[in-house]
């Protein structure tokens, strides 16, 4: 059985894994987002192209932060402590968004990339304070 410090240890680890996959999400989001604003101001096809690879980059990057989400809460459990983090977000409509292209439907795109900033950058928030409670803990 592993000691308090060693569990604690792993579970602000985790943590930070965690951290850093939101933070890359938030990234290619922030990358989707400007890429977005031009598609609305008529960049047509290609900013359409450019604007949806970047929010393939997001979407992955969020599967993998959902990953380490679980393992994050795998890890404060081992410590007694629980944190409701998660991160729900909407697929994309890449085909609509492409080929029927418009000022609404890149409206509602672009839409769709601001609720998903909002949730990474929520769950971020959570992990980044659940990790301080961590850190106080260890030094404790």
């Amino acid at each position: 059985m592993k000691d308090k410090n060693t569990e604690i240890r792993e579970a602000i680890d985790a943590g930070n894994r965690a951290l850093s996959a939101l933070e890359e999400a938030a990234r290619h989001l922030q990358s989707a987002r400007g890429l977005g604003l031009w598609d609305m101001l008529g960049g047509g096809f290609l900013s359409s192209l450019l604007k949806h690879s970047k929010m393939d980059d997001a979407q992955r990057a969020m599967n993998r932060a959902e990953q380490e989400l679980r393992a994050f809460g795998r890890e404060l459990a081992d410590v007694q402590m629980y944190a409701d983090i998660q991160l729900r977000f909407d697929s994309f409509t890449r085909f609509f968004d492409t080929f029927c292209d418009n000022f609404f439907v890149d409206w509602m795109v672009q839409s769709q990339v601001l609720q998903a900033q909002d949730r990474v950058e929520e769950a971020r928030q959570r992990v980044w304070e659940a990790v301080q409670q961590l850190q106080f803990l260890q030094g404790a």
